[in-house]
């Protein structure tokens, strides 16, 4: 869940969102506090590898390949776009 390892903020039109996580998730995350589109496109930065999610009742999960993490440091950006 969130906590204090994760923060958001958002492009000023709204049409992007910034995940950030400070612990590397493990495997995947479910965020109470944000519901995404089924059409919505995520990346981790500094990372190729496809980012899925599914919307629930309670927000939205998401799922990181296996080794998404591999060769990054610090903070972990999530970006989501409609």
């Amino acid at each position: 869940g969130e906590g204090e390892q994760v923060r958001y903020t958002s492009s000023k039109d709204g049409t992007v969102k910034y995940i950030f996580f400070y612990e590397a998730p493990v495997n995947s995350v479910a965020l109470h506090k944000l519901q995404l589109p089924k059409s919505a496109k995520l990346s981790l930065l500094g990372s190729k590898g496809k980012i899925r999610h599914q919307s629930t009742v309670d927000g939205t999960v998401i799922s990181f390949p296996k080794n998404a993490f591999r060769g990054l440091a610090y903070v972990y950006v999530v970006k989501a776009e409609d």
